[in-house]
C-alpha cells in the first residue's frame, strides 16, 4: 500500500492535502450534478483527482494514487467529449468521493476499506473505455453497491477483472526465486506492474505480449507493427512520457507552464518515433503539442494555467493510446475537442502559422528518408549506459588517432620502415576498435566511416594507396567528421551523414594497383616487417583477423586491469568534494581561532585567580590585625578569654577559609580547562594534517594532462585556416604537464579564441608570406610550462604581429587614449583587451565583432590568472599565467586603509621594510622606482591604486615602511602597504558576473573570523591605476587632502551600557532617526573604541562592571582629545546626589530610565556638533 522508505513528514502533508481535496471533490460533484453543463466544475474535479494522483505517487501511496488516476482518465475523456457526462458518470464520481476518505483513513490509521475498490475502479474503466449506454445505472447510494448493480455491469468488464484477479492471486501466492512467499498485493488489472517500482511522478506502460491480454488479440487494429519494433517504441515513448510528466508536475511560479528544451525534445522524439512506426493518432497529437512549444521557446514566452492543463490532457491521451496499442486494443481516433484546443492555441501564438501535416492523406513511406536519422536518435537514447561507455572510448580513440596521424603526416612519405608501418598499423587498430564500438552502440554513420577509413589504411599498408597531401587532408577531414558525430551522439542529436566523406575516401582507395608497380621493394619491406608481427597472410580478411585478435585480447586485458584499478567519479561530485574540503579548512581555521581565544581567556583567568589569592591573604592578615586590636581594648576579657576562643573570631575565620577553598576550586577548574585546550589543539593539529592530505589528494585527482586538448586544438586550426584560405601548423610543447581540469575547461574557450585571432589577424596569406621570405605555412606554437605554483601558457605565431599604429588610432577614436599622449608600444597593445575593441576592416564569422579578447582577458582573470601581450613584426606572443589549482592557495593578507585584502603568494618574491626617509626620497621621483637586491621595482602605494586615498596614514619617521616585492613575468612591482597581517591559507571563491568586471580583483575568500576579503590582481590594478588616475598620487598630496575639514552625512552616537537590551533598543531608535551608532559594553570597551571613532554624542550608563559611567566621564573630561564630546547620562539612579555628582564631573544631560524617545532625540540634536 505504501512504498518502503517513504518520508513520514511528507506523507503527513500528503494526507492533509488528500483530505482537503476529497472534500472538494464531494462538494464539486454535487454542484456538477445540479449543473452538468458546468465545465468549470468538471475541470476542478479533474484537477483534484490529478493532485491526489500525482502527490500519491510521489509519496509512494500507489493504491490511492492509481484509484485517483482511473477517475482522472474518465474525466479526461469527458472533457475531450469522448464520453457523455451522463448520470452514471456523475454518480460514479460521487461514489469515488465517498470512498476517498476511507482510502485516506486506511493510509493514515490502517483502517480497512469497506467498499469494493477493484469493482469501483473497474467501473471507472468501463465508463471511460465503452459507450455510456453499455453501462447500466448506478444506484444513487454512495455508501453501498448492491448485487444487482454488479450484475448490470458489462460482462466483458467483469470477465477481464476475474481473469486479472486470478492472475494477481496466482502471482501473490507464487514463491520467488529465493523460495520465500511473496507479499500479498491487491489484485488490480489496471495497475501496471512496472508502476509500483517507479519513483513518484513516473508512468509505466505494460510490455506487449502480457499473458493476461493474449485473448484480446481480436481487438487489435489493422495497424501491423513488428513486435520487436513495438517493444522499442513502447520503451522509447515510456521514457519520454516520464520526462513530460515530470515537467508538467512542476508548474512555474505563476502556476502556468514554462516550456523547456527538455519538454520540447521529449515530445519531438515521441512525434518522430510515432511517425516512423506509422502510428497516426499519437503522431498527430504529438505534432499539435510540439508546434506551440517550438514557437514559445523561440519567443522565450510561457503559458498560463489553462495551457498547462491542456498539455496534461495531451500527456494523458498519449499515455492511454500507447497503453491501448501495447495491450492490443483498438486505438481511438484523436479527440476533436483536444485537437481543436491545440489548434486554437497555435493560432494565438503571435500570428505564427505552422502547417499541420495531414497524416491521413500522406503515405507512410514519406518518413523513409529520415528513418536512419530517427533511428540513430532513438537508439542513442535506448541504452544510456552503453552510449556513455562508447562516447568515452571513442573520445579517447580519436584523440590518440589524431596524435598518431599528426606524427605520421610529419614522417617521410615512404612506408618502407618499421616506424611508419607501425604508425599506420596503430591507426588501423584504433579505427577497428572504434568501428566495433559504434556497431555495438548502433551508431551506423560512425561505424561506416570508421570501416572505410580502416580499409583505406589497409590499402596504405598494402601499398595500394600512396601517402600524399590529398590523402592527409582527406584523413584530417574524416577524423574531424568523426569527432563531430561523436559529439552529436553525446548530445543525443541526429548524426551528420558520412556519405560524402565516404565517397571521397573511396575515390582515394580506388586507385589502380598498376600505378604502384614501381614499389616492389616497398611491398617486400612491408612483408618483412609484417613477418615480425605474424606469419605472412594470404588474404585481407586473414590479415585483419590476425592483427585485430591479439589487439582485442590485449585491449580486453588492459581494460579488465584498469577497471580493477580505476573508479569513475562524476566531475560534479569531485568538484563538490573539493569545495567541501575547502569549507572544512575554513571551519577548522575558525575553530583554531576560537580555541586560541579560549586559551587566552584561560590565561586571563589564571591571572585573576592569582590576584584573588593575593587579595584573600591580605584580607586574612587585615582581619587578624583587627581582632588583635579589639582584644587589647577589651579589658574584661583580657585575663579570662583568648581571641581564638571567641565566636566572632571563629566565624570570620571560617568565611576566610571558605573563600580560600573557592579560589582553590577555581585553580583546579582552570587546570582542567587548560588540559582540555591542549588536547583540542593537538586534535586540531592532527585534523589539519589529515585535511591537508585530503585536499592534496582531491586536487591531484582533478589533474589532467594538457595533451587532452591537442586533437581539438589542431582541428580548430585546420578548420579556421581552411575558412580563411590560409595555411597554419600547430605545434604544442610541454603538453605532458598536468593542469587542474577546472582550469583547463575554463581556459579552452580563451585558447581557441587566441588561436582564431592569430590566424585571422596574425598569419599572412600564403602569397604574402612567400613574398616576405617566409614559409608558405604559418606556425603557431603553444608552450606549456610550470613556474612555481603557476602554469604558464605561451601562444605565439610567426605572423606579422599586431598593427600598433592601427590599434593606437582605434584607441584614440574610442577615447581610450589622448591623441598626443605617448605610451609604450606594449601598453598600446593592451588596448585590444578592452570591450568592443576591434581593428578588423570587416566582420566575418571568425573575427571583427570586438567581443573576443576582452572575454579572453576576463575569463583568465576570473581564474586568478594574468594575460600579457607582446608583439613585433616577427609575430605576437600571448602569455597567460594561471594558478596550478583553483581550490586552495597561499596568500599574504595586507591592509589598505581600513580594509583587508589578499595577495597571492605565487607572485611574491619577498617582503622588506624600508626606512621612512628613504621612502620619502623615492616618492619624490617622477616615476618612483625601488632598487632592491640589484633589481628595479616600480613603486606603487596600494591605497592609491585602490583609490583609497582617504585612508592614507602618515609615515612615522620612527618606523620602517612594509613593502611587498612582486614579480609577474617581466613585470616587477614594489607595493607599499599600510599594515602587513601575515600569511594565510585561503580557499578561493569565484566572483560573480558583477564583481568579475571590476579591475584588479581576481577572486575572494572567507577568513577564519568570517571576514570576506578580496584577492587582488596586481597587474590589473597597476594597468587600471595608470590609465585611470594618470600617475600614482604622492602621499604628501594625500596627506594635505586629509587635513581639509570633512563633512559627515550622518552624526555618530556611541552607546555605552552593559545591558544588551538597552544597546539594541537605543541602536534601533537612533538608526530610525538617521544616526550612525557605535556600541560599547563598559567603560574600558568605550575607551578602546574611542581610539578609532570620534562620536558626536555619547549615551552613558552609570553602573557597569569595568569602569562605571562616572569613572569614564571623569577620564574623558580630563583628556584633551575627548573632553569636547557631549555626554548624556541615562540611568535608573535619579536621586539628587547622583545628579549633582554627574554635573560636577561635567555631564551635559542627565536622564532617567525609562526615558522618553522624543526627549532623547531632542537632547542629541541639541548637543551634536
Amino acid at each position: 500500500m505504501l512504498k518502503p522508505g517513504s518520508d513520514p513528514e511528507i506523507l503527513e502533508i500528503y494526507l492533509e492535502e488528500a483530505e482537503e481535496e476529497s472534500e472538494n471533490i464531494k462538494q464539486l460533484q454535487q454542484d456538477w450534478k445540479l449543473h452538468p453543463e458546468d465545465d468549470n466544475a468538471l475541470k476542478n474535479i479533474r484537477r483534484a483527482f490529478h493532485t491526489i494522483k500525482g502527490s500519491g505517487r510521489l509519496v509512494g501511496a500507489m493504491k490511492i494514487g492509481e484509484f485517483a488516476w482511473d477517475f482522472e482518465s474518465l474525466l479526461n475523456r469527458v472533457i475531450d467529449k469522448a464520453v457523455e457526462p451522463t448520470d452514471q458518470v456523475i454518480d460514479a464520481i460521487g461514489l469515488a468521493a465517498a470512498v476517498l476518505p476511507q482510502l485516506v483513513d486506511e493510509l493514515k490509521n490502517g483502517t480497512p476499506v469497506t467498499e469494493d475498490i477493484a469493482y469501483i475502479r473497474g467501473l471507472a474503466k468501463a465508463l471511460a473505455e465503452f459507450k455510456a449506454g453499455q453501462v447500466l445505472a448506478i444506484r444513487n447510494s454512495q455508501k453501498k453497491i448492491d448485487d444487482q448493480a454488479l450484475i448490470q455491469v458489462d460482462d466483458a468488464v467483469i470477465e477481464v477483472e476475474a481473469e486479472a484477479e486470478a492472475e494477481a492471486e496466482a502471482i501473490g501466492e507464487a514463491p520467488d526465486e529465493s523460495g520465500n512467499q511473496q507479499e500479498e498485493t491487491p489484485p488490480d488489472p489496471f495497475v501496471l506492474s512496472e508502476m509500483v517500482n517507479m519513483p513518484g511522478g513516473e508512468v509505466g506502460l505494460p510490455l506487449p505480449g502480457d499473458p493476461a491480454k493474449e485473448e484480446e488479440q481480436d481487438d487489435i487494429t489493422d495497424l501491423q507493427i513488428d513486435p520487436e519494433l513495438l517493444v522499442i517504441y513502447q520503451q522509447e515513448v515510456e521514457l519520454h512520457l516520464n520526462t513530460v510528466n515530470s515537467v508538467l508536475e512542476q508548474p512555474a511560479v505563476d502556476g502556468g507552464l514554462q516550456p523547456t528544451e527538455e519538454l520540447y525534445r521529449a515530445i519531438h522524439t515521441i512525434n518522430g518515433a510515432s511517425r516512423t512506426a506509422d502510428i497516426t493518432s499519437i503522431g498527430q497529437l504529438a505534432t499539435l503539442m510540439e508546434n506551440p512549444l517550438k514557437i514559445s521557446l523561440e519567443q522565450s514566452s510561457g503559458f498560463d494555467g489553462d495551457v498547462l492543463e491542456l498539455y496534461r490532457r495531451g500527456h494523458d491521451a498519449i499515455f492511454q493510446m500507447t497503453k491501448d496499442l501495447v495491450e492490443h486494443r483498438k486505438i481511438p481516433e484523436l479527440s476533436e475537442t483536444l485537437k481543436k484546443d491545440f489548434e486554437s492555441l497555435l493560432e494565438q501564438m503571435d500570428n505564427h502559422t505552422v502547417e499541420l501535416p495531414e497524416q491521413d492523406n500522406q503515405p507512410s513511406n514519406q518518413f523513409v528518408d529520415t528513418l536512419t536519422m530517427m533511428n540513430e536518435s532513438i537508439e542513442a537514447d535506448y541504452d544510456d549506459e552503453l552510449v556513455e561507455i562508447f562516447i568515452e572510448e571513442a573520445t579517447e580513440l580519436l584523440d590518440m588517432s589524431d596524435h598518431t596521424l599528426h606524427t605520421w603526416a610529419e614522417q617521410d612519405e615512404s612506408i618502407d620502415d618499421s616506424a611508419n608501418f607501425g604508425l599506420v598499423m596503430e591507426l588501423q587498430r584504433y579505427l577497428h576498435t572504434l568501428k566495433g564500438g559504434a556497431k555495438m552502440a548502433e551508431f551506423n554513420e560512425i561505424s561506416d566511416l570508421s570501416h572505410e577509413l580502416e580499409s583505406l589504411f589497409i590499402a596504405v599498408i598494402d601499398a595500394r594507396v600512396e601517402k600524399s597531401d590529398d590523402l592527409i587532408d582527406a584523413l584530417h577531414d574524416s577524423f574531424d567528421l568523426l569527432s563531430i558525430q561523436v559529439n552529436q551522439a553525446k548530445n543525443h542529436q541526429p548524426l551528420e551523414s558520412s556519405a560524402k566523406q565516404i565517397d571521397a575516401l573511396l575515390q582515394l582507395r580506388s586507385s589502380d594497383v598498376e600505378q604502384h608497380k614501381n614499389y616492389p621493394e616497398i611491398i617486400e619491406n612491408k612483408e618483412s616487417v609484417e613477418s615480425d608481427v605474424s606469419p605472412v597472410l594470404s588474404s585481407e580478411s586473414d590479415f585483419d583477423e590476425a592483427v585485430s585478435s591479439p589487439v582485442k585480447e590485449e585491449a580486453a586485458n588492459d581494460r579488465r586491469k584498469s577497471e580493477r584499478d580505476v573508479v569513475k567519479v562524476r566531475s560534479e561530485l569531485l568538484d563538490n568534494l573539493v569545495n567541501s574540503a575547502g569549507e572544512v579548512s575554513i571551519y577548522r581555521a575558525r575553530m583554531e581561532q576560537q580555541v586560541s581565544s579560549f586559551g587566552s581567556n584561560l590565561g586571563e583567568l589564571g591571572s585573576t585567580i592569582i590576584r584573588l589569592k593575593n587579595q584573600l591573604r591580605a584580607l586574612e592578615a587585615e582581619t587578624d590585625a583587627q581582632i588583635h586590636f579589639s582584644h587589647k581594648d577589651d579589658t574584661e576579657l583580657k585575663q579570662s578569654f583568648d581571641p581564638l576562643e571567641m565566636d566572632r573570631y571563629t566565624q570570620i575565620q571560617e568565611l576566610s577559609k571558605s573563600l580560600g577553598e573557592s579560589v582553590d576550586d577555581l585553580s583546579s577548574l582552570q587546570s582542567i580547562l587548560g588540559d582540555q585546550v591542549k588536547d583540542s589543539e593537538t586534535l586540531l593539529l592532527q585534523q589539519s594534517r589529515i585535511n591537508t592530505d585530503l585536499q592534496d589528494g582531491l586536487i591531484r585527482s582533478r589533474m589532467v594532462r594538457f595533451s587532452g586538448l591537442t586533437s581539438r586544438l589542431r582541428r580548430l586550426v585546420r578548420k579556421t585556416s581552411s575558412e580563411l584560405a590560409k595555411k597554419a601548423d600547430l605545434v604544442i610543447e610541454g603538453d605532458q604537464h598536468e593542469v587542474d581540469i577546472k582550469v583547463l575547461d575554463r581556459m579552452l574557450a580563451p585558447i581557441e579564441h587566441i588561436l582564431r585571432n592569430s590566424i585571422s589577424h596574425g598569419i599572412e596569406s600564403p602569397i604574402e608570406r612567400v613574398n616576405k621570405g617566409k614559409s608558405e605555412s604559418g606556425k603557431i606554437l603553444i608552450k606549456v610550462s610550470r613556474d612555481g605554483s603557476d602554469v604558464v601558457l605561451k601562444i605565439s605565431d610567426d605572423g606579422s604581429g599586431v598593427n600598433v599604429r592601427k590599434v593606437r588610432a582605434r584607441a584614440v577614436e574610442l577615447g581610450l587614449l589622448g591623441e598626443r599622449e605617448e605610451i609604450d608600444e606594449n601598453d598600446v597593445v593592451q588596448f585590444i583587451l578592452e570591450p568592443g575593441f576591434s581593428t578588423a576592416d570587416h566582420v566575418t564569422q571568425v573575427a571583427g565583432r570586438g567581443v573576443g579578447m576582452d572575454v579572453v582577458a576576463s575569463g583568465i582573470k576570473q581564474l586568478g590568472g594574468t594575460l600579457q601581450i607582446s608583439t613585433s613584426p616577427q609575430g605576437t606572443v600571448f602569455t597567460a599565467r594561471l594558478p596550478f589549482t583553483l581550490s586552495i592557495n597561499q596568500a599574504i593578507l595586507v591592509q589598505a586603509g581600513d580594509e583587508s585584502f589578499a595577495l597571492p603568494l605565487i607572485n611574491i618574491e619577498g617582503i622588506t621594510r624600508i626606512e621612512s626617509d628613504q621612502m620619502a626620497e623615492i616618492y619624490q621621483q617622477e616615476k618612483p622606482v625601488l632598487d632592491y637586491a640589484g633589481q628595479q621595482y616600480s613603486l606603487y602605494y596600494l591605497s592609491s591604486l585602490l583609490d583609497a586615498s582617504n585612508s592614507f596614514k602618515v609615515i612615522d619617521d620612527a618606523l620602517k615602511v612594509p613593502v611587498i616585492l612582486l614579480r609577474s613575468g617581466d613585470l616587477r612591482v614594489a607595493l607599499h602597504i599600510d599594515v602587513l597581517l601575515g600569511n594565510r591559507e585561503i580557499v578561493v571563491k569565484p566572483l560573480g558576473k558583477l564583481l568579475s568586471q571590476v579591475k584588479g580583483i581576481s577572486g575572494a575568500s572567507i577568513l577564519a573570523d568570517g571576514l570576506v576579503v578580496l584577492i587582488l590582481d596586481i597587474n590589473g590594478l597597476i594597468r587600471h591605476g595608470i590609465t585611470s588616475f594618470g600617475v600614482t598620487r604622492d602621499p604628501v598630496e594625500i596627506e594635505e587632502e586629509m587635513q581639509q575639514p570633512e563633512t559627515k552625512s550622518k552624526k555618530v552616537v556611541m552607546v555605552v551600557d552593559d545591558s544588551i537590551t538597552m544597546r539594541r533598543v537605543a541602536t534601533k531608535l537612533l538608526n530610525r532617526n538617521n544616526y550612525d551608532v557605535v556600541t560599547a559594553k563598559d567603560g574600558v570597551d568605550a575607551l578602546a573604541q574611542l581610539e578609532d571613532v570620534n562620536p558626536d554624542v555619547m549615551l552613558l550608563d552609570i553602573e557597569m562592571p569595568r569602569m562605571d559611567g562616572f569613572e569614564l566621564a571623569l577620564h574623558m573630561k580630563n583628556e584633551a582629545n575627548y573632553r569636547d564630546i557631549p555626554i548624556i547620562m541615562i540611568t535608573s539612579r535619579t536621586g539628587t546626589k547622583h545628579r549633582e555628582h554627574a554635573k560636577k564631573i561635567g555631564v551635559d544631560k542627565y536622564m532617567g530610565k525609562p526615558y522618553q524617545e522624543e526627549e532623547l532625540i531632542e537632547n542629541i540634536s541639541a548637543l551634536a556638533r
